[in-house]
């Protein structure tokens, strides 16, 4: 992906759109100083891995998740306020791709309670397993939107390399699944149909959620 970006960058492949690559190219020089090509090519990285697909796979799990368990998708139909609540439960629960984490480089020497980590390891600290720590969120895999302290997950890392664009998604995910449940109050699963998924080391998500419209209002 980073090679096939910096082709169009570079102007090696010609883009049939007026899309995002293409605002980048025009306004590649207009910073000051000039951002380089490769520099270029990790923000729109950035703001395509990490922002949009990212958004994306977190929206359709959580769907997936709220309508295989029908009675949260109710509940947030009558109780609309706990939809950040049940929002943060589902970032603590679920993983966006088939890895936990990325890798950390230590700074220093870290005494555990059986080992030493020395200084200048690669560390892939697993935070799916921090997010259902027992000694920190009572029966850690419940799904409960009732939470005090369900802000506490590790999902999108804590300190200096914090996702930057953890507020974006959070906002964006919060806007959207209020727009389904107003446009789309009766909605559920159908099970006939056989879900697919995409199955990458950073990004796992259905294909496709297949539902079934329930309303009592005539053709819709």
């Amino acid at each position: 992906m980073y090679d096939f970006i910096l082709e169009f960058l570079q102007n090696t492949q010609s883009l049939k759109t007026e899309g995002i690559i293409a605002k980048f190219i025009k306004n590649k020089n207009a910073t000051n100083p000039h951002l380089s090509d490769k520099e270029l090519c990790g923000l729109l990285l950035g703001s395509i891995l990490g922002g949009y697909q990212n958004i994306l796979t977190f929206i359709s799990k959580m769907l997936y998740a709220l309508l295989y368990f029908p009675q949260f998708y109710n509940l947030l139909l009558v109780k609309r306020n706990l939809c950040e609540n049940m929002l943060c439960e589902f970032l603590r629960l679920t993983n966006l791709g088939t890895t936990s984490t990325f890798p950390r480089i230590t700074t220093a020497n870290i005494r555990l309670s059986k080992y030493e980590i020395p200084k200048d390891s690669v560390v892939y600290a697993d935070v799916l397993l921090a997010n259902r720590d027992p000694l920190v969120f009572a029966n850690p895999t419940q799904i409960n939107p009732f939470r005090l302290n369900n802000k506490q997950h590790l999902q999108f890392g804590r300190g200096a390399h914090s996702c930057m664009g953890q507020h974006l998604l959070q906002l964006e995910s919060l806007l959207i699944l209020n727009a389904i449940l107003d446009i789309l109050p009766h909605i559920q699963l159908d099970s006939s149909i056989a879900i697919k998924w995409d199955s990458g080391v950073i990004l796992h998500r259905p294909q496709s959620i297949p539902v079934i419209n329930q309303s009592k209002t005539p053709n819709t």
